[in-house]
């Protein structure tokens, strides 16, 4: 399922939705023009990595430092490919740009970064091991996505299905 377009207009211009897309886009440039063996370094430094914090011991070993709690934000600026940024951003586009219209510039940014943090430690809760890096802006837009369905209930979304290879828009 992806969703096209919505029956909602906005008033003001979604300016912190387009800087937070564009500021997006802009790290992800530079992630992909960083060589491999320097990216990995700076994915477990900036991602979000539970067993840094859950096991110290862990983290000195592979040089993270433990109380470097800035990754709960920075994770979700980082993108894993073209796919999952262009993704993000499309919904964030979406349904950003309605929330925020709403909500105002400065109050939709606080409320996107505290979504993303949010989502962040949940995941620290439910992962405290895991020693894979997260990433990506999915936990800051479903808070997104969860604001535009509690303010606009009856909005109506056009949706393009792909049933093996024939699109339905519903």
């Amino acid at each position: 399922m992806f969703p096209i377009r919505d029956n909602i207009m906005y008033k003001r211009f979604p300016s912190v939705t387009w800087g937070l897309i564009i500021l997006n886009g802009i790290i992800f440039l530079l992630e992909i023009s960083i060589p491999e063996d320097i990216l990995q370094g700076i994915l477990y430094l900036l991602g979000l990595v539970p067993a840094r914090y859950s096991s110290p011991q862990w983290a000195q070993i592979h040089g993270l430092p433990f109380d470097h709690y800035l990754s709960f934000l920075t994770n979700m600026f980082l993108h894993g490919g073209w796919v999952h940024i262009i993704g993000n951003m499309w919904f964030l586009y979406l349904f950003g740009s309605r929330v925020e219209d709403r909500l105002g510039h400065g109050r939709f940014l606080i409320f996107y970064l505290l979504a993303g943090i949010g989502a962040s430690v949940i995941y620290y809760l439910f992962a405290i091991h895991t020693k894979v890096p997260v990433m990506g802006a999915s936990g800051a837009i479903a808070g997104v996505m969860g604001a535009y369905l509690v303010m606009f209930p009856q909005a109506k979304i056009l949706t393009l299905i792909m049933i093996f290879f024939y699109p339905l828009f519903v």
